[in-house]
Order: C-alpha cells, then structure tokens, then sequence
C-alpha cells in the first residue's frame, strides 16, 4: 500500500489521473495538491489547498509519508506576467523536489513537453527520448520544461536509488483543452504560415493520464515521448472543422500575434511559438509502448476530432440558451 502527491490535481489531466489512481488496489492515499478543490473527489483523495510556489510542501510530503509523488503544475497557458510564470515553473518544480528529499520518496514522475525538443528545419522527422533538448528561445514555456528537466536529473544524480519518469507529450486534444492550437483553431480563417510545412503529433487527455497512471508504477527510469500515432497538417485540421485558411508570411504572422498578445485578445498565443507553427516537432512513441504495454486508444486524428466534437456541442449549447433566452 503505497501514498501517491499530485500537484496540479483540479487540473483536466490531474483530475483523470485521480480517478485512475483512486482505482488501482496498492494505492492507499492520494494528496491531491491545487490552488483550488477538483470538482469530483474520490475514497483515497486527501485534498490540500497549497500554492507550490509559496513554500510548505516539503511538510505536506513529510506529514502525509507521501512514497510517489507526480507533478503536473505548470502554466501551460503564458502568462503576460514572466516572473510570476517562472515562479510558478521553476520555483514549484524546486518546492517538489525539496519535498521529494524531505520526505524520502522512492518515485517521482514530472511532466515536461514536446516543445521541449524546440521546433528546427533541421529536425529529423521523429525525435527520440535520447536526442538534445534545443527549445526554441523566444517561447517561455518550452525553455522552462528544458530547465526543470535539467532539475530533476540533477536531483536524481544527487539520489541514485530514486525512481524517476519524465513525460514529454505531443500537443494534448480532447473535450476539456485550452492551449496555443485549440485557440488557433478558433480562427476562420485558420491562419498559416505562408512556407510552412509542420506536421502536429495529438494526443488525447485520456491517454495522457493513463500513460503517467502506468508509469507511475511501470517502467524503466527515464524519458518518455507521448504521442498518439499519425499526424495532421493544419490545413487538413482546418478541413475537418470546415473552416478556411489564409496564408500569411512568418513576420506579418508574428506581428499579429505580437498585437493581439499585447493588447490582451483572448486568444492568448504568445509570438514565440511561431517557429512551432512552421517547422515539425514530431516524435518517436514507440518507448512507451516497449516498457509497460501501453495501447493509444487513439490516435492523432480522433484526439484531434474529439476536440472539435466537443466546441460542437458547446456552441449548440449557447445556442440553445440564447434561444430560451428570446
């Protein structure tokens, strides 16, 4: 029987990872840990309300004899306050492994991203868990992955005998999404880059939290690609949703979402993810399927259909109530 930590739980990944863990027979307790309550709690889950970048985790660990521990807080949409971002990021991810040693726990699994390979013309068409990390520099999110990546692998030098995973999955789809390419999806036009040849590798949300379920107690020590199988350009994404594109040249696209970032749109794409909207960052899946069996129960295509199955039926939704409304 075995105590599991999760920082970022009310998320929509720590969510369904609860679910699983609360599921599986060794696991005794689950911590969940978030700035605010999940909206389903399960027998195993004791909820703390906890802030990782403001200090006192390594007592929550101690006090709860927490034995594996999996952290998912990270802002995975940029914020327009950097320093506030990079406390969150690097200084969270320092607050967990500070509790990991207090509390002596024998696993850990961290999550970290695909961007963290950087976007390249130079890139091979699909990355190994072996090859550099050259996040590109302008985008604040993958250059701190690549940081805490280092972190944690300094720490497991200072601790041989800990068990660790690293996750990097691909871009995550799925009903409850928010991130850079569901809001460009928004879009219609869907914008692209006029020159650009990228691919995009999709995931769903449900296979991300089974993977990290699994690996949990699975697995040898190491990275780990996520990725569901097949890829999509996105005027082919834009085909399925039945909206148009427009070609734009990188600066005149980089400009654009300079505007919309500094006066605040809500579409919220920081600029430094062009170089990710023109050069493929695709992945090798195939180590996770090699070490714990693992089946996608989908590929890129259905993760990526699930989504707009999804913001289908929301706006049906709206339009319903604005309906009722008249």
């Amino acid at each position: 029987m075995t105590c599991v930590a999760v920082t970022g739980s009310s998320g929509y990944l720590g969510r369904s990872l609860l679910k699983l863990l609360d599921a599986r027979a060794e696991v005794e307790k689950i911590i969940g840990l978030d700035v605010s309550a999940p909206l389903e709690s399960g027998s195993k889950l004791r909820f703390v309300e906890h802030d990782i970048s403001r200090g006192g985790l390594d007592e929550i660990f101690v006090r709860e004899k927490v034995e594996r521990a999996v952290h998912l807080a990270f802002v995975v949409n940029p914020m327009r306050d950097s320093r506030r971002m990079r406390e969150i990021n690097i200084g969270g991810t320092r607050a967990f492994l500070r509790a990991c040693d207090r509390a002596r726990v024998k696993s850990l699994l961290v999550a970290s991203s695909a961007t963290a390979y950087g976007a390249h013309p130079d890139n091979p068409e699909f990355l190994r868990e072996d090859m550099p990390l050259r996040a590109n520099a302008g985008y604040q999110y993958a250059t701190e992955k690549v940081e805490v990546e280092g972190m944690v692998r300094e720490y497991v030098r200072e601790h041989p005998d800990v068990d660790f995973k690293i996750v990097r999955p691909c871009i995550i789809f799925g009903p409850n999404v928010s991130n850079f390419m569901s809001r460009l999806m928004r879009w219609n036009p869907i914008i692209i880059i006029r020159g650009s040849n990228a691919r995009f590798q999709y995931i769903h949300e449900e296979d991300v939290a089974r993977a990290v379920e699994q690996l949990v107690f699975g697995g040898s020590p190491g990275a780990y690609n996520l990725a569901g199988g097949g890829m999509l350009s996105v005027p082919e994404q834009a085909e399925r949703i039945g909206y148009s594109v427009r070609y734009l040249p990188r600066v005149a696209m980089w400009t654009a979402l300079w505007f919309m970032w500094k006066l605040g749109d809500r579409n919220e794409i920081p600029p430094g993810i062009i170089p990710y909207l023109r050069y493929s960052c695709t992945m090798d899946n195939s180590r996770l399927i090699r070490e714990v069996s693992f089946t996608y129960r989908y590929n890129s295509e259905e993760a990526f259909q699930s989504f707009v199955e999804a913001q289908k039926r929301r706006r049906a939704e709206k339009a319903k109530l604005k309906q009722k409304e008249r």
